[in-house]
């Protein structure tokens, strides 16, 4: 979560680290969060779709980095390096996501056993039988305030969707 908790606008995303189109949204989201500070706060869900290979374990390394308070960094470089978790390279993903895990400064012995054990899995699959229990078939996808956002992930949308409901507070 990325914000104040008593903000009067909640977005809730739901993201795959492989999805092209989620990168483009990880970045309008940040315009979004820029212009409304302390009025919007994020909620970053998981939802690795099965066309993305690599796109689970990027989720539990994302959640292993948030485990040591790097989630959010450790989400801009997955993002920024989106081409080193291409479908034909599990094993470079996996050297890649521990680089990260170096540039990040995290206790690396920790983070490794985190991915091994699966630590954080089920947290990601409770992620993403949420995303089915809404019915989302695709990402990214937000909610904002509880309704589904079903226009373009565009900064001019998000505040055609949030400047109303500040209003109304």
């Amino acid at each position: 979560i990325k914000g104040q908790a008593d903000s009067p606008v909640t977005i809730i995303e739901f993201s795959d680290f492989q999805c092209p189109y989620c990168k483009v949204a990880s970045e309008t989201i940040k315009q979004v969060l820029a212009a409304y500070p302390d009025k919007v706060r994020l909620v970053f869900k998981n939802f690795p779709l099965s066309i993305h290979p690599n796109a689970e374990y990027a989720a539990e390394a994302a959640e292993c980095a948030g485990d040591q308070g790097k989630f959010w960094e450790m989400h801009d470089l997955l993002f920024a390096n989106q081409e080193a978790l291409s479908k034909d390279s599990t094993e470079q993903s996996k050297v890649s996501v521990g680089k990260y895990a170096d540039q990040l400064k995290l206790a690396k012995t920790d983070f490794d056993n985190c991915l091994l054990t699966g630590k954080n899995k089920a947290k990601v699959e409770s992620d993403i039988k949420l995303a089915a229990d809404f019915g989302i078939g695709g990402t990214p996808a937000f909610f904002i305030n509880g309704q589904m956002m079903s226009t373009e992930p565009t900064i001019d949308n998000f505040k055609a969707a949030i400047d109303p409901m500040l209003k109304s507070k």
